[in-house]
């Protein structure tokens, strides 16, 4: 048996499909038969985005110069940083506290006086930006803090930073495009803090640590539990906290590790169906078939939350290039800026792609 640490992976080994057809395919809620929606004024828009490498190249260098885990004053400095890099589209901190798993608790048979450690972080949202008046919004994610490894001076350039600032750009674009952006509903962007495990693994908090308590995006999981309940397109969705707009969430659109030269995206079974289906045609009608695995993987992520709680979320990752996955060498010179760009395509066609159907993608959260 293969046991992952930390991220998560399971492979059915299920065939890849892809319909031949370069089209948003949506499925009707009355009819299994995809819906098919012309897609090429989306295609374009998703086409038109163009990474500015040296942009990204000091953007990943303040990301990537020193460790930044969940709890840390460097990644309290990186949320800084985010939001003064947002200074053109509104941008809040979204402070929380979380108790912690003791690391030294494992260390010694009786453990600690305390089992767990109160930890603080911020999440970091950016929204209103682009259809203020819309009572929907999708929402493009990405974790930004470090996993912390004893031993080893983890820079996450890769798992995290990629995504991270790939965000930025995406943001920088829409706002520069704002009015060629197609659909009803807004867009915003949360930078999650927490993702990572304090301890050794993903699953360690509840297995093996005295606390039993789930030791992972601890981001999002607040975020999650500050929703509401609301109505938007006759189904009982979840809303956005008055503080950010107090929208109705039709979708997440996650990234995570999007560095890797030869990128190849995983096809998350624990992703929403639909928007796994217009992963795979938008990857067809950007010309980029091959960058998505063959295999089906369940991959666990800050997008869970999200599933857990009713609201359609997919994972843009590329879980299949590990060779530097928490292990020395997820620097800044491994990271290849062409595969950051090709990501972002991908992400951005399918945040439009919901925005045109907000009422197709939008799942119940009952």
């Amino acid at each position: 048996m293969f046991t992952v640490q930390v991220k998560r992976l399971f492979t059915t080994g299920v065939p890849f499909f892809i319909l031949a057809a370069a089209c948003v395919c949506t499925r009707s809620p009355d009819d299994k038969s995809p819906t098919p929606t012309a897609d090429s004024e989306v295609t374009n828009f998703a086409t038109g985005f163009v990474l500015n490498e040296d942009t990204a190249k000091q953007d990943l260098s303040v990301f990537a110069s020193q460790p930044h885990p969940f709890g840390s004053l460097r990644n309290d400095a990186l949320a800084g940083h985010l939001v003064s890099r947002m200074s053109d589209i509104p941008t809040l901190k979204q402070e929380f506290s979380a108790q912690v798993p003791n690391p030294a608790a494992t260390n010694s048979p009786g453990g600690p006086t305390a089992l767990t450690l109160e930890r603080t972080g911020n999440n970091i949202v950016a929204t209103g930006a682009f259809k203020p008046d819309a009572d929907c919004i999708v929402l493009l994610g990405s974790h930004y803090d470090s996993k912390e490894i004893e031993g080893l001076t983890y820079l996450g350039a890769n798992d995290s930073g990629s995504s991270s600032i790939a965000l930025l750009q995406i943001l920088s674009y829409f706002h520069a495009n704002k009015e060629k952006i197609a659909g009803d509903c807004d867009i915003g962007a949360i930078w999650f803090d927490g993702e990572e495990a304090v301890l050794s693994n993903w699953t360690d908090g509840q297995l093996k640590h005295q606390a039993k308590i789930q030791d992972n995006t601890y981001g999002s999981r607040h975020f999650v539990s500050t929703l509401s309940k609301c109505t938007r397109f006759e189904k009982p969705l979840k809303c956005m906290p008055e503080t950010f707009g107090g929208k109705a969430i039709v979708a997440l659109v996650l990234l995570d590790m999007i560095g890797s030269p030869e990128i190849k995206i995983s096809r998350d079974t624990n992703s929403s169906p639909a928007l796994l289906r217009v992963l795979e045609n938008g990857a067809t009608a950007l010309g980029l078939p091959n960058i998505l695995n063959k295999s089906m993987t369940a991959i666990e992520d800050d997008h869970i939350p999200f599933r857990n709680a009713g609201i359609a979320a997919l994972d843009i990752i590329d879980f299949n290039n590990l060779s530097y996955w928490h292990a020395a060498g997820d620097d800044q010179d491994k990271i290849s800026y062409k595969s950051i760009e090709l990501a972002s395509r991908i992400a951005i066609f399918t945040t439009i792609s919901v925005t045109i159907n907000p009422k197709v993608f939008a799942e119940t959260s009952e």
